[in-house]
């Protein structure tokens, strides 16, 4: 019924035209020419259509206009640019925030296109988990990250997911990650080589209380290093050289600026159909980066399969897992590998850098359980990786910096069935917008202070000095389903286990390795990006070696 209404101003308009341009009734058009009339009534057909769409259907015929919904607004665009900011603004966070709610919001956006925004445990436990595969990515977003992308696990769709993760599953497991700790640590301690290295070469740079480093990309070439042994069986050595081509291929791709901003926001809402032919620079620069782009990871599967028909010892990194399957083909493999290498994240340090009081805590208490002469062992010890996993400290201060900074901030559904989410109907075609951001720093699930950075959430102490606590996995949330970092359900990030343990070994070596704060205390690193989210202008730190351990 609601498709055959929303065509209703086509059809009558149609009967009109075809009324108006008889030969006959053209007297009363006060004798105007064909081609007049003609103009006249497409212009009002679209008119018409316009005030259908971004009036008539969405307050008067919407079977979920009833939902609450934010007042006021722009002209004709209502909140529409808000929903598509990265991270989402302040304004979505007071509505999700300050209107009440029965876990949905219908959030206004460009002429007439609503979203609804779910903010309660129990709409999103249904969307993410017992209902997910009745809802699916928007294509346009889904073509813009295949762009980049492929077709991999983040953008793949019902069986092609479903095929993908299970063949990818086992190289995720418990098990797996945990043998990939002394890869981990390896590179935690040769990022914190380089920096030696370029504190000595420097000496203490141009400011006597500390070296200026940008962390941002430090701590993206070790993720990318760790990626590459562990999901290609290849050394990237991006640590080391910064001019590597992939490097600069990804880092130009994903860079927050303002130009590949407004194409990836033109591209959602005119389409990529429409908007890759409009004809400006960016459009062809991102294009051919793609095609590069793909064409190196096309040699990464030339040479793993040479390398492991010559192997005596079988390859145990992620793409020999694939290729032996013999389920993918080389497109496929190329997809993957896409999805693998934009796998990375942020180091953890910024709060820790503007709290002294936590960078203590957290340095005391990893030097206590593994010791400084870790950084320089040419071997991880073997119980390194159980004595991370247990430091409460060290994963409160991860756990909180992943709620605050989730890589992706916002994520977009639609409908494509009839389904239900709570009590309401959902029509196929209804769109969503998924807030991690918002979700994660919503009062009504993590309290007051749910905006400010408090580690000690995330950890359970016996008694109220504050010694003794323990790590717990909920942060002091009712539900599992305030935190939206990795989503939940089949959807769920598979490499989450992997960022989690990736992050605990980079962060202990760096506060063991330095102290540090911001370059300037009065700095705010704004977050910002296209598909993920990042300090827009990089994150400085001025770092110094903690003097007992700076050993080069």
């Amino acid at each position: 019924m609601a498709l055959r209404l929303y065509f209703f101003p086509f059809a009558t308009l149609a009967v009109i035209a075809s009324l108006a341009t008889q030969r006959s009734l053209l007297d009363l058009w006060l004798g105007l020419q064909l081609s007049h009339i003609v103009l006249i009534i497409l212009g009002s057909n679209t008119l018409l259509f316009a005030l259908w769409k971004a009036w008539v259907y969405p307050s008067f015929l919407d079977p979920l206009r009833h939902l609450p919904s934010p007042r006021g607004g722009l002209p004709l665009i209502r909140y529409g640019p808000e929903q598509f900011k990265r991270p989402p603004s302040e304004k979505v966070l007071g509505s999700l925030n300050s209107i009440p709610n029965d876990g949905l919001l219908r959030y206004p956006g460009f002429f007439g296109h609503y979203r609804l925004l779910p903010t309660s445990p129990k709409i999103l436990s249904e969307l993410l988990v017992t209902k997910s595969y009745d809802f699916q990515k928007e294509e346009q977003g889904r073509d813009i990250l295949r762009l980049i992308l492929g077709d991999g696990l983040v953008v793949a769709e019902g069986d092609g997911h479903r095929f993908q993760r299970k063949n990818l599953n086992p190289m995720f497991s418990f098990r797996h990650i945990k043998d990939l700790y002394p890869l981990m640590w390896g590179k935690a301690m040769e990022m914190v080589q380089c920096v030696r290295a370029e504190i000595g070469a420097f000496g203490d740079g141009k400011d006597s209380n500390g070296f200026i480093l940008e962390v941002n990309q430090l701590a993206s070439r070790a993720t990318l290093d760790i990626i590459g042994v562990a999901a290609l069986g290849k050394e990237f050595n991006t640590l080391r050289n910064a001019d590597d081509e992939l490097v600069q291929l990804y880092d130009w791709l994903l860079q927050p600026k303002k130009e590949r901003l407004w194409w990836f926001l033109t591209n959602l809402v005119l389409t990529r159909h429409i908007a890759k032919r409009i004809p400006w620079k960016i459009e062809k620069e991102i294009g051919d980066g793609s095609v590069k782009l793909r064409q190196v990871c096309r040699e990464f599967v030339k040479d793993k399969e040479a390398a492991m028909k010559v192997e005596t010892v079988e390859s145990v990194d992620t793409l020999a897992h694939l290729i032996r399957s013999n389920n993918f083909s080389n497109n496929e493999l190329v997809d993957q590998i896409l999805t693998f290498l934009a796998a990375g994240l942020h180091l953890g340090t910024l709060h820790a850098g503007q709290n002294p009081h936590y960078q203590n805590l957290l340095r005391n208490e990893v030097r206590a359980v593994i010791g400084s002469s870790a950084l320089n062992a040419t071997d991880m010890p073997s119980t390194l990786a159980p004595a991370l996993d247990s430091l409460p400290y060290l994963n409160a201060i991860c756990a909180e910096t992943l709620r605050l900074y989730p890589s992706v901030p916002n994520t977009f559904r639609v409908a494509v069935r009839n389904t239900s989410l709570g009590s309401y109907p959902i029509p196929p075609g209804t769109r969503f917008i998924i807030t991690p951001w918002l979700i994660n720093r919503s009062p009504h699930l993590w309290g007051p202070k749910a905006g400010e950075f408090l580690p000690e959430r995330w950890i359970d102490f016996p008694s109220p000095d504050k010694k003794g606590g323990k790590f717990n996995n909920h942060g002091g949330a009712p539900s599992n389903y305030a935190l939206l970092t990795f989503l939940h359900g089949p959807r769920a990030c598979i490499g989450q286990g992997f960022a989690r343990s990736e992050l605990r070994a980079l962060v202990a070596a760096w506060v063991l390795a330095f102290e540090f704060e911001m370059r300037d205390p009065a700095e705010n690193a704004l977050a910002s990006g296209m598909v993920t989210v990042k300090p827009k202008d990089g994150l400085w730190l001025r770092v110094r070696p903690t003097r007992q351990d700076y050993i080069i």
